[in-house]
């Protein structure tokens, strides 16, 4: 067994290498079958962490390398949240939402991550508008932040402290009548009667948020950027959620742009500006300083798409270690430099 899997290693260590350049290589813990194991990209270090035959998912490195968070069969519960020691070692059970407590929300764990070393996240859907997402205190169990917004939406700024998530203003409206609302760790900053065009996107220093949107009264679409950073004191409820309370934000700038209904945009910020694109294809860049908005120029994504291409829990690289492995994607997870056996 262990020659099959250090074979499959070789070739993927040949395929992100070449792509990684001298980067670190990270450990990567995969399940095969029921069981969970850690290897090193190179094949070497293979280690089974588990024994006990029961169904694992989603298995998740900490940022420090240290321990590794995965799903087990709930008996009871919406979920049962195992963590371990980068051995195997059994840290911690902890039982999301026995069955005994009253709650509504998330019908299913989709979703699992570290948010950092102290706190994991999952989501889940709730309905079939809306997902969940809850975080976890690690070593209590204790639930600490719970959202609710349209599923695929939640962007966590990068200091960690927020998050930012849009959902539907009502239900039951067609695609062309909706209308869209922007919250920020559940205050509800942005309620302009838009449909958003893109997910939010957070500035490198965490202080603003950009999105691309689209009126459906005027027929235009427009770049929008947000202070993100809302007095968040509480207020009584105005909004769809009992805990969701109105703090509109300060709007920065807006601009115009070309874009058309249903249009799936991307922002990626690139230090004080960030560039608009639509399938890796740059179309503009806006600086929000200056408030001015222009054609992207050429290979302006060309850093980003690079960045992209060095993380081996990229898309294609996944599916890769997967295929090698002859594991699911959603099994397979690539830890962080500190997570590379010594």
């Amino acid at each position: 067994m262990t020659a099959t899997y250090r074979v499959s290693f070789l070739f993927l260590a040949a395929t992100i290498g070449a792509l990684a350049g001298d980067a670190p290589s990270p450990a990567v813990v995969f399940l095969k079958g029921d069981e969970l194991f850690s290897a090193s990209l190179d094949g070497s270090n293979l280690s089974q962490l588990t024994r006990d035959g029961e169904k694992k998912r989603l298995p998740r490195w900490s940022p420090d390398g240290q321990r590794i968070a995965y799903l087990r069969k709930p008996v009871g519960a919406l979920a049962q949240l195992t963590i371990v020691s980068r051995s195997g070692d059994r840290i911690a059970d902890i039982t999301i939402r026995p069955e005994s407590t009253p709650t509504g929300g998330m019908r299913f764990v989709e979703g699992l991550d570290w948010l950092d070393d102290k706190r994991i996240t999952f989501w889940g859907s709730a309905n079939p508008w809306n997902c969940e997402l809850v975080t976890l205190d690690a070593t209590s169990g204790k639930e600490v932040e719970w959202h609710l917004g349209t599923c695929g939406t939640f962007v966590r700024s990068p200091d960690g402290t927020l998050l930012a998530y849009w959902g539907p203003e009502g239900m039951g409206f067609s695609d062309e009548q909706r209308r869209e609302v922007l919250e920020i760790s559940e205050a509800r900053v942005y309620n302009n009667g838009v449909q958003f065009l893109s997910n939010p996107a957070w500035s490198s220093d965490s202080q603003m948020v950009a999105l691309a949107e689209w009126d459906p009264d005027s027929g235009a679409a427009s770049l929008t950027v947000l202070d993100g950073r809302p007095d968040r004191t509480p207020k009584p409820h105005l909004g769809r959620l009992e805990r969701t309370f109105e703090r509109p934000s300060k709007i920065i700038m807006q601009a115009p742009i070309k874009a058309a209904q249903g249009d799936q945009l991307d922002i990626d910020w690139a230090g004080e500006a960030f560039i608009v694109s639509k399938e890796d294809q740059p179309l503009y860049r806006a600086d929000p300083k200056t408030k001015k908005i222009e054609p992207a120029p050429p290979g302006a994504l060309d850093a980003v798409l690079a960045a992209r291409e060095r993380d081996p829990r990229s898309s294609g690289k996944t599916t890769a270690v997967a295929s090698a492995l002859g594991s699911t994607e959603e099994d397979v997870w690539a830890g962080p430099a500190q997570a590379a056996p010594k």
